[in-house]
């Protein structure tokens, strides 16, 4: 956690961190605000001119400048909000924190294409942060939090070095490393060198595909949350089974499971040396040197 963070992000993230370490849904210690606003489908621009499905979320009565927590995000937005997300949205809330969870690039009702795994992590989320501290209900300072995917988004995130990205708790965020000196795993995509088919081939063809249904272009943000209300993105069924999972040759799994194409069909054909891994996000010696007066 990098030393100029503000002290009390840092101290609530860390509460949140060990209430919710492990089991995300545990009861969580009371605030002082009892009511929020929320306001959904926000699309936040990035830099090359994408859009993000972005919820924004406000204590009332609280001081008109306050922290944020941020989370981005692969999967379903609702999901979490309805389930186990909704505990520790409510944490931050009550304790006076803004709250903002976004789709990443190419997932649900964000603009894009998921091409890479970790893709945009580090300009999407220091162009996310950037937009956050501009808003007038922000004091200028970010927390992110997150476990899984959420987590990971977070080290690239953390090496852009953005001045308001004070305080993160990448949770379960191991497939964020990608070659460093004892672990050249491509983000746990090999075990002693052989791809991990039965995690990886279920979770990019349900978490990850690269083709995926789009918006109607220019919506405006009445009509996204009229199609998240009626509509759900969410991957059905399971095609994943024992016999699939076994396929030849590899790279035709998702094929033989009727899944979408994703970044699994390019990935399953390198190797752990291949230079092409360097597309990928991962963290490495030199990005990790990025870190802005990290401990």
């Amino acid at each position: 956690m990098c030393r100029s963070m503000n002290n009390r992000l840092g101290v609530l993230l860390a509460t949140a961190l060990v209430t919710v370490g492990y089991a995300w849904a545990v009861e969580l210690p009371d605030g002082k605000y009892t009511e929020w606003s929320s306001e959904k489908e926000i699309f936040v621009p990035m830099r090359d001119g994408i859009h993000l499905s972005t919820d924004v979320w406000l204590p009332k009565d609280a001081p008109s400048k306050l922290p944020t927590v941020l989370v981005r995000t692969p999967y379903d937005k609702d999901k979490m909000e309805n389930q186990v997300g909704l505990g520790w949205v409510k944490f931050f809330l009550k304790h006076g924190f803004a709250v903002v969870v976004q789709s990443e690039r190419g997932r649900y009702f964000s603009e894009g294409y998921f091409k890479n795994y970790l893709q945009g992590a580090s300009t999407d989320g220091y162009d996310t942060i950037d937009w956050i501290v501009k808003q007038a209900w922000s004091n200028g300072k970010v927390g992110t939090i997150g476990c899984s995917s959420s987590g990971e988004q977070q080290w690239p995130m953390a090496a852009s070095n953005h001045l308001g990205h004070a305080a993160m708790i990448p949770g379960a965020s191991g497939t964020a490393v990608g070659n460093m000196p004892g672990n050249d795993t491509r983000g746990s995509f090999y075990r002693g060198g052989v791809p991990m088919i039965d995690t990886w081939a279920p979770w990019y063809g349900l978490q990850a595909p690269s083709e995926r249904l789009m918006l109607p272009p220019n919506s405006t943000q009445a009509q996204r949350i009229r199609l998240r209300t009626s509509y759900s993105l969410m991957p059905q069924g399971n095609l994943f089974t024992v016999p699939t999972l076994d396929h030849l040759p590899s790279q035709d799994i998702l094929r033989e499971a009727g899944g979408a194409l994703s970044p699994f069909d390019r990935y399953i054909t390198w190797t752990p040396g291949d230079t092409r891994w360097n597309e990928v996000e991962h963290m490495a010696p030199e990005r990790s040197r990025a870190f802005r007066r990290c401990t």
